[in-house]
């Protein structure tokens, strides 16, 4: 826990990610032999964490698996939910093919999620979210790049919000000077 707290604050993030590998390396092996399995999960946890600022998704994804299956031991189904999203995004930008990044987040619907934002993270990189856009398993993981015709559908509703915005700035401005040299008067 002091791990996770202190990399809000550290300068040298290199040299936290060290420690963090190195202390959840060394805990590890003990928790495994032991029956904190939710203890367990956040250490795996730490390492994906790890892995993943320097996007090393292939280790990102096996520290994720192992976090999902410590947490399933542990009971912890909302935390099995929200490693299960990351655990997705980690298939779709790591080597693994698509195929098998696809057996896998179908097993995890198939193991249910209690988190409805993680089932829809699930869902959207399977492609069958209620959305044209996004991470897509089925597509690649750069289809959300690809995905991205909506906005100029809406580009005259932005141009216009830009101006309505713009207008009432300039009148905002106008009315501030006018009212200070009123006051000066």
């Amino acid at each position: 826990t002091r791990l996770q707290v202190a990399h809000h604050s550290v300068e040298d993030l290199d040299g936290w990610r060290a420690e963090a590998q190195r202390e959840a390396e060394r805990l590890i092996p003990m928790l495994e032999s032991g029956p904190a399995a939710g203890v367990l999960a956040k250490a795996w946890l730490i390492i994906a964490f790890v892995h993943g600022t320097v996007c090393r998704w292939e280790e990102t994804a096996f520290a994720l698996e192992r976090a999902i299956r410590s947490a399933r031991v542990a009971g912890d189904s909302r935390r099995v939910a929200r490693l299960s999203a990351s655990y997705v995004m980690a298939l779709g930008e790591g080597p693994t093919p698509a195929p098998e990044a696809i057996e896998r987040a179908e097993e995890l619907l198939r193991h249910g999620l209690v988190d409805r934002q993680a089932e829809g993270v699930v869902l959207l990189a399977l492609g069958l979210g209620s959305r044209p856009y996004g991470f897509n398993l089925r597509k690649g993981s750069r289809a959300i790049g690809r995905g991205f015709a909506w906005v100029k559908e809406k580009v005259p509703v932005l141009a216009g919000l830009v101006a309505v915005i713009l207008v009432i700035f300039l009148f905002s401005s106008w009315a501030q000077l006018y009212a200070t040299s009123k006051d000066k008067a």
